[in-house]
């Protein structure tokens, strides 16, 4: 009969591995190499999302993409929402909805299951902020379906409110017709205009602003422009 095997000790030093132990006709041995430990993983996303922020706008299909290891069979998104990806080669990629998720920083892991039980899976965690909320950027000069004295109509006063510092106020009068770009500092923006060229009678003015989760806020402002009235002769 064949003899049994009692395995005493395995000692494994660096790559290689010895075997002590004991069989039917006494001590026995053995020795080999160990299989080469896999290297870092490549599991990485590499989703251009804007600083990391979701804004309102395709929030219900939000593209996540990145690279897998051979061998991988997916990776699956745990966390604040669930998703799963297959690896085709080595790249994977998922759209998420993100819109039943409250605004504020989102966390997901994602976790490379391997084809191959020899592999530890990788994993790697990654945070974002959602933000749908739109920027301000109101008027507070002039006054609203006030007239533009004639005498300045090549130098217009406009100033107003902002929430996004940094990021730039977007103007726009009548559709386009002037535009003009100020920035936001301290929560406020200010521009001179030159509406000389406008026809007469109503005017919209419209300033916009948009953040860096892409949320765009606008408002509007109605002036009023009259003929300049020449002086008569005597």
């Amino acid at each position: 009969a064949a003899a049994t095997r009692k395995v005493a000790a395995w000692v494994a030093l660096g790559g290689t591995f010895a075997i002590a132990g004991c069989g039917g006709g006494g001590n026995e041995s053995s020795s080999g190499t160990l299989p080469t430990t896999p290297g870092a993983s490549t599991l990485s996303i590499t989703s251009s999302l804007p600083n990391d922020a979701l804004g309102s706008a395709n929030i219900n299909a939000v593209t996540i993409a990145g690279h897998c290891d051979s061998g991988a069979t997916g990776v699956e998104i745990t966390g604040t929402v669930t998703a799963f990806a297959a690896c085709v080669g080595t790249d994977w990629s998922t759209q998420v909805n993100f819109s039943a998720v409250a605004d504020g920083v989102i966390t997901l892991t994602l976790t490379q299951t391997m084809a191959s039980s020899g592999l530890p899976p990788a994993s790697i965690t990654v945070s974002l902020t959602k933000d749908t909320v739109a920027p301000s950027a109101a008027f507070s000069l002039p006054a609203a379906n006030s007239t533009i004295d004639p005498s300045t109509l090549n130098a217009v006063a406009l100033a107003g409110t902002c929430t996004e510092n940094g990021n730039p106020v977007t103007l726009s009068v009548n559709a386009g017709a002037v535009t003009a770009t100020a920035t936001c500092a301290s929560g406020a923006w200010s521009a001179t205009l030159d509406l000389s060229s406008l026809a007469d009678g109503a005017v919209t003015l419209t300033s916009s602003q948009t953040d860096t989760a892409g949320n765009l806020g606008t408002s509007t402002l109605a002036l009023v422009k009259t003929p300049v009235v020449l002086p008569t002769l005597a």
